[in-house]
């Protein structure tokens, strides 16, 4: 199952990311879950693609608008075998990879 957690300060304007970000995933390298971190600078429909080094995609954690704001999901990767993974946001135009080390 995917954790969606949004945090948003209502009383904090400054908190509303001013362009699309995929961020690090953390901790990296990972031992079965992670935390994927992105921004979204206005609501916005954001797909995030999981791929092993063969290109074939393994996950799809985040298929949903999301409101604007800095997210984190959390990823489980416990059927996964130990490897480099690439993660893939697309939101709009925006698009971002970043690598990932699964290690167990």
């Amino acid at each position: 199952p995917v954790t969606i957690t949004v945090s948003l300060d209502a009383n904090d304007n400054s908190v509303i990311p001013t362009e699309f970000a995929l961020k690090s995933n953390y901790p990296n390298p990972f031992n079965a879950s992670t935390s994927l971190r992105f921004d979204v600078p206005s609501e916005s429909r954001v797909l995030i693609t999981i791929y092993n080094v063969a290109g074939q995609e393994v996950a799809r954690p985040v298929d949903q608008t999301m409101p604007a704001g800095s997210h984190s999901v959390l990823y489980n990767a416990e059927n996964l075998p130990t490897g480099m993974y690439l993660v893939k946001m697309n939101a709009g135009e925006f698009s971002a990879v970043q690598k990932m080390l699964l290690l167990k």
